[in-house]
């Protein structure tokens, strides 16, 4: 193939290139895709892909053969792609999370460079390899695990030390299909929330402050209630009844107005003593919480003359005051509901610790109502919000379950802390 017609259409450089090629094909060197750029006779640049080589006879070099291949398309398709990866590798290094691509088999395809920076090289291992934590890598094998037999995403937490702190993450891993629903790889994502954490905790404890504090303005407004107010009524008391029998037998309307005041101080004193007792049971504080439900229990069943079943198992020592009054003021917080709500005249307590939990379980077989998939802020529940944020403030779970017309249990657990379980 003479090269005359095609190098006269070349560039310098192009053309300079060319005779490099076609000396070395002359020297015997046999060229394979060797690329040269060129226009065509309308001018249109080409890029072409050269095979050739030399051509002998009796010893002699009589030139080169070989054919040329237009790969203009295939070398611009070739540098969309490489620009499509270096924006998908400069988004995918850019995302301010640890983010990895994994094959079917769970080995890391891909890692960003925060995933890389983090967890050192992953690319070609297990990803539960990856982590030296036990237990985290048991995590992740369980993650891919429901991941390929659901083809569904899945997400999970996670802490590990790293440099002696705690570090908190959320992780999630999504599959990767095809039109036709096959999975051919995963994607996953570990977000770094010790931050939010971190922020939860001081919430936590500034609740559990503020339940500190109204537990303490309770206690002190049960005793000014006890101590000021108590013993003015119980003085006007004895006074009434001194007046009462210093007047003339005759005077019957003063008679009559005197045992009313009486009566009405009566009232007054027994609100008094339902204030504190609301308040502050002093049984609790003195006697524990099985103490204190017993003695509740009879109060409300005396007052409004509706049974409480009371069932206790290895209960009767004493727990911790704050789990001892959360688990009180639920009780109260329960039995108040009933009462106001469900028209049943029988409600069943149970309270129950075991080696490392306390559970209690209140039920009513009243009119029940419809829970819904709404929180119970957006139904309006606030007596019964105001219990599960209390619950959870001890680290405990709280579980209302109601149906219309089959009545209301409400399950609280709260886990005991290594003192309260000797």
């Amino acid at each position: 193939m003479s090269d005359g017609l095609i190098m006269s259409r070349l560039s310098p450089n192009d053309l300079q290139q060319g005779h490099i090629y076609f000396t070395r094909a002359l020297a015997g060197e046999t060229m394979n895709s060797a690329e040269i750029i060129f226009p065509r006779k309308d001018g249109q640049l080409i890029c072409a892909s050269f095979h050739f080589r030399r051509v002998m006879q009796d010893g002699r070099v009589l030139g080169v053969e070989g054919f040329t291949r237009d790969i203009t398309e295939q070398k611009a398709n070739l540098a969309a792609l490489q620009a499509s990866e270096a924006r998908y590798r400069s988004l995918f290094d850019s995302i301010p999370y640890e983010a990895f691509s994994l094959t079917t088999d769970g080995t890391v395809q891909e890692a960003n460079r925060l995933f890389t920076s983090n967890w050192g090289h992953a690319v070609g291992r297990f990803l539960p390899l990856v982590v030296e934590d036990a237990g985290v890598s048991g995590l992740y094998k369980n993650l891919i695990k429901r991941v390929l037999e659901s083809k569904e995403s899945h997400h999970d937490i996670f802490d590990i030390v790293r440099q002696q702190e705690k570090v908190y993450y959320s992780t999630m891993i999504s599959p990767i299909l095809t039109s036709e629903g096959q999975l051919i790889g995963m994607v996953g994502m570990n977000i770094n929330t010790t931050a939010q954490m971190i922020n939860l905790a001081r919430l936590r404890r500034l609740s559990m402050r503020l339940v500190e504090v109204q537990e303490e303005e309770r206690t002190h407004l049960a005793r000014e209630i006890h101590d000021s107010l108590g013993q003015y009524l119980t003085a006007l008391q004895m006074e009434i009844g001194t007046l009462t029998r210093e007047c003339p037998e005759a005077n019957t309307r003063a008679t009559t107005l005197l045992n009313s005041a009486k009566s009405t101080i009566n009232e007054a004193v027994q609100i008094a003593r339902t204030l504190v007792q609301t308040l502050r049971t002093p049984v609790l504080d003195d006697f524990g919480l099985e103490a204190a439900i017993k003695d509740y229990v009879e109060e409300f069943k005396k007052k409004w003359n509706i049974r409480i079943a009371f069932q206790s198992y290895n209960a009767s020592n004493l727990l911790s005051r704050e789990v001892e009054t959360t688990l009180f003021r639920v009780l109260q917080e329960a039995c108040l509901n009933v009462l106001k709500h469900a028209q049943t005249d029988l409600i069943e307590v149970r309270l129950k610790r075991m080696k490392n939990r306390v559970t209690m379980l209140v039920r009513d077989y009243g009119v029940g109502f419809e829970t819904g998939r709404s929180g119970l802020r957006e139904t309006g529940h606030f007596g019964l919000l105001a219990m599960q944020e209390r619950v959870e403030l001890m680290n405990g779970r709280f579980r209302l379950l109601s149906k219309l017309h089959a009545g209301t249990l409400i399950v609280v657990l709260i886990p005991l802390k290594d003192k309260e379980t000797a």
